[in-house]
């Protein structure tokens, strides 16, 4: 007998649109950095966020794009795509810049068929990431692809339950994270502003959250192109591909409240006294006491993007950049409650052993619980 047809895949995409900056902007060249420079062969930022159902009444992606173009006159270098100037004088070689010509981002309409919010948050598994994935444009791009593919994809994906997950693909020689959450928040309170109908809102936007977009440089001053000793780039950019096997992980996102990070805190404090360091029993904090468990740098305002029907139920990662022990720390969605959540990438038996440690999980939040919580604040 031959093989059965392989299952469609959950998630189907409608259409694709590109959005521009409104009102358009002068061309401009905006040269990369070193450090910008660096980041060429690697991934996209992958993040995204879970959203409750919207307003019947909220056409979602008209809404998204709507605002989308507001925010890309104020961060128009993210509607830009990279360039190449060969300089052939001299010693020779390359530079790569942004050409800011308005090129457009890309919105992503898709359906994912039998596909609930409780498929994405199963409590207190490991993250679902062959499905998570599905939800994130571009496969396998790399910041280099720049050059041709647009700097920021979003793909809204809308589920049966009239859940909405929006996956972000962000090139990451743009900027890094913090200018990359500093953008979403912008789209979203501009956004919200829309849905508010509150017009003012939108110019104090581009006061408020305006970028800065110069180079620097530590000559002093406006960074001039870095003039790399090649000809092209291309043929140094490492690829994944479909015979590459990646390596295998499992994730999961650990949700630690106020209480317990409190209580972490607490015995910190405790074992510093009896070690003698009063100063620090004094100074500890709960980032510190939870250092001790995991590792580091809870600054991104990933729950912060409210696109005007409430917070993100939960965030979520891509593919990308995920190696054996990664660990990213994230304000958790209470905000200012003081909670944080960790994304943690283990290989299956570092993973299992993490599981064994009794220590560790009695401080982290159980997933049914933070749902049944979030749910009584809804």
């Amino acid at each position: 007998m031959p093989p059965p047809p392989p299952p469609s895949p959950p998630v189907r995409v409608v259409s694709t649109r590109t959005v521009k900056p409104s009102p358009p902007r002068p061309r401009e060249r905006i040269p990369l950095t070193t450090w910008d420079v660096s980041l060429l062969a690697a991934d996209y930022i992958q993040k995204g966020l879970l959203f409750r159902p919207p307003p019947a009444t909220l056409h979602l992606v008209e809404h998204l794009a709507a605002a989308l173009a507001d925010a890309l006159h104020v961060y128009y270098p993210v509607a830009g795509r990279f360039v190449t100037d060969k300089h052939p004088g001299g010693g020779g070689g390359c530079s790569v810049s942004i050409d800011c010509d308005g090129q457009g981002a890309q919105i992503v309409h898709a359906i994912a068929d039998g596909v609930s919010m409780a498929d994405i948050l199963p409590p207190d598994v490991d993250v679902p990431t062959g499905l998570v994935r599905s939800f994130f444009p571009l496969d396998d791009a790399v910041n280099y692809d720049g050059h041709e593919l647009p700097l920021f994809v979003v793909q809204v994906t809308e589920l049966v339950d009239g859940g909405v997950f929006l996956g972000f693909m962000y090139n990451h020689a743009l900027s890094d994270g913090t200018a990359f959450w500093d953008f979403l928040n912008a789209w979203a309170e501009i956004a919200r502003a829309r849905v508010e109908n509150a017009r003012p809102a939108l110019a104090a936007v581009a006061t408020s959250r305006a970028p800065l977009l110069e180079r620097w440089s530590p000559d002093g001053g406006a960074a001039a192109p870095v003039v790399l000793p090649y000809d092209d780039l291309a043929g140094l950019i490492a690829r994944t591909t479909t015979t590459t096997t990646p390596p295998l992980l499992r994730e999961r996102m650990l949700h630690f409240s106020a209480e317990s990070l409190a209580a972490l805190k607490e015995r910190a404090r405790r074992e510093l006294l009896a070690a003698g360091d009063a100063a620090g029993a004094a100074a500890v904090t709960r980032f510190q006491a939870l250092s001790s468990l995991l590792w580091r740098s809870p600054r991104f305002d990933m729950y912060g993007c409210d696109f005007g029907w409430g917070k993100a139920v939960a965030a979520r990662s891509g593919k990308g950049n995920k190696y054996d022990g990664k660990v990213s720390l994230f304000p958790g969605r209470d905000g200012g409650g003081g909670g944080i959540d960790a994304e943690v990438e283990l290989a299956p038996e570092h993973m299992a052993a993490l599981e064994e440690d009794g220590e560790f999980w009695a401080a982290v939040t159980p997933d049914h619980l933070l749902l049944v919580n979030d749910d009584n604040k809804a």
